[in-house]
């Protein structure tokens, strides 16, 4: 190999070199951004899980997100609590014991309870529900793609900021407007409601019946 070839051929190398380096520098810089909005993302789910929990009480039906590992992976997760008293043995319990259900993202708004306590904030719950499982679906469509540093794995998740900007925002307002509840006060109120109400039905079936029994004693 002549003198010059070799000198070109040392150029070409550096040349290649520097094109591989400035990719893994640009691969390096986009998975950093990817990682800073997944974590931005992730930030905003704990606000609208914080808003779930202010908004629904702690009763059979609440839906909670849930930080939970699947595949090796700490993971956010739709859950639905339940309340049992019966126990390992079968045997009735005095205290409730809670258990949950995992949901997926599928209908999850219309999973909400609207009933038995859930109703005066079921609008609320309603909204801020609906933007978090807008959050989940842009986490779970950006995790396959996390180590994809190419251009079109990058439009794909950053072409849609400006709605997840506005998501955020809705968020952070309601958190700062939405005030905590004494549940166990509005439970017991709620309660107290429905035994006046069955009190009040069941008065009125009995003078029913004592009307009718008067009518039908009564000389014709």
């Amino acid at each position: 190999m002549e003198e010059e070839d070799v000198e070109l051929f040392e150029n070409e190398m550096l040349s290649s070199e520097d094109s591989c380096r400035e990719a893994q520098e640009a691969g390096k810089s986009m998975l950093e951004k990817i990682m800073r909005h997944l974590r931005w993302i992730d930030a905003h789910i704990d606000v609208g899980a914080e808003l779930l929990e202010r908004l629904q009480p702690p009763a059979d039906g609440k839906i909670s997100i849930r930080w939970a590992r699947r595949s090796g992976r700490i993971v956010p997760q739709p859950v639905m609590w339940k309340i049992t008293k019966i126990g390992k043995q079968g045997i009735k319990k005095g205290a409730p014991n809670w258990r949950y259900e995992r949901l997926g993202l599928d209908r999850l708004v219309n999973k909400l309870r609207k009933t038995k306590g859930f109703e005066d904030t079921h609008e609320e719950t309603k909204l801020v529900m609906g933007m978090v499982v807008d959050l989940l679906e842009r986490r779970r469509q950006i995790m396959p793609r996390i180590y994809d540093n190419n251009r079109i794995a990058a439009t794909t998740i950053f072409g849609h900021e400006d709605p997840v900007t506005n998501i955020a925002l809705q968020l952070n307002r309601l958190n700062r407007t939405i005030p905590e509840r004494k549940w166990e006060v509005i439970l017991a109120q709620h309660e107290e409601r429905i035994a006046t109400k069955k009190a009040a039905a069941k008065a009125a079936a009995k003078a029913a019946v004592i009307a009718a029994a008067k009518k039908a004693m009564a000389p014709t």
